[in-house]
């Protein structure tokens, strides 16, 4: 009993270490967005769950999103580097110069970019599209 209680943590573990704790904006975990064929712009600011936001946020997702409503309805898009905050290109991170987001320095391969042009300097930072720019999706409440 106690080695089936081990691996299914184990198992617990395992998918929240390859999927991520927050998957997607739904309350049903299992749904994933599907990507919309034209790119709306973000609507800031925007209600969510009762909050206001000025710019792209990560709650409720591993990426940054904002809604395509002034209040929330189901209908989102990942953030790109031009959405707030905006993403500072070329910027110096380590040694090297970027001109796009990138994986350098990230867990697990997610793409990012810097917020000045000199990273080093102040460390500010934001994930970018898990799925290259311009990625929508909607999701259902």
């Amino acid at each position: 009993m106690l080695l089936e209680r081990g691996l299914l943590v184990g198992w617990v573990c395992l998918h929240f270490c390859l999927h991520g704790a927050n998957a997607d904006l739904t309350r049903y975990r299992n749904i994933r967005p599907k990507p919309e064929k034209i790119l709306k712009p973000c609507a800031f600011p925007f209600i969510y769950e009762n909050v206001r936001y000025e710019h792209c946020t990560t709650v409720n997702s591993d990426f940054a999103w904002c809604s395509v409503d002034s209040i929330f309805n189901g209908k989102w898009r990942y953030c790109v580097s031009t959405d707030p905050p905006a993403c500072k290109f070329p910027f110096l991170f380590g040694k090297k110069l970027y001109h796009a987001c990138t994986t350098d320095g990230y867990v697990l391969g997610k793409t990012w970019c810097a917020l000045t042009h000199n990273y080093n300097m102040n460390g500010l930072w934001k994930p970018c599209s898990p799925n290259g720019e311009g990625a929508t999706g909607v999701g259902a409440l």
